[in-house]
């Protein structure tokens, strides 16, 4: 039982140490509200907002066709109705945990079996935002996923460099 105990903690602080990151989140962090973060609709890691097949210089570079185009937006809005429902889940198992947890003393069965749902509903967003980058790969040829990644590369490593400019400048302001 006390193991238990511990086990049902652990996963509670967890799931609050996820669920409080985005009010960590300062200035020039993207947090984990709707239509942000590594895993919201169209992002890779540092290209802002947005599919990166509605950039016109990104479609013109990796020479997408319009059938690709019109493929990788019925994708994107086939995911985005499903996590509609997916994120509406795990809201609601959110609020089921809640309510097992505020009894001074809750029940322990119920409360695992609350911890578990919300981490079940949490991944079924996970596993459909990667079924969705695997769809999306496999509309593109091995040649234009050569030249995305080295366009995110690009893109990177140029927002590094501004990055440390800007820094250098507030360094030399203050």
């Amino acid at each position: 039982m006390n193991r238990n105990f511990l086990l049902l903690t652990a996963m509670l602080a967890l799931t609050g140490l996820v669920l409080a990151a985005p009010t960590w989140a300062g200035p020039g962090w993207r947090g984990m509200g709707p239509g942000r973060g590594i895993m919201a609709p169209g992002q890779f890691p540092g290209w802002g907002y947005g599919p990166f097949w509605r950039n016109a210089n990104v479609a013109q570079a990796l020479n997408l066709s319009d059938d690709q185009i019109n493929k990788l937006e019925d994708l994107e809005l086939a995911r985005d109705r499903d996590l509609i429902d997916l994120e509406a889940a795990v809201k609601k198992a959110q609020l089921e945990l809640n309510q097992v947890m505020k009894d001074r003393r809750p029940n322990q069965r119920k409360a695992e079996r609350a911890a578990a749902d919300l981490n079940e509903a949490q991944g079924r967003i996970l596993q459909r935002q990667i079924a969705h980058q695997l769809a999306v790969n496999a509309l593109l040829s091995d040649d234009q996923l050569r030249k995305l990644d080295d366009l995110k590369s690009t893109i990177r490593q140029e927002r590094r460099e501004n990055t440390d400019e800007r820094q250098r400048r507030s360094e030399h302001q203050t």
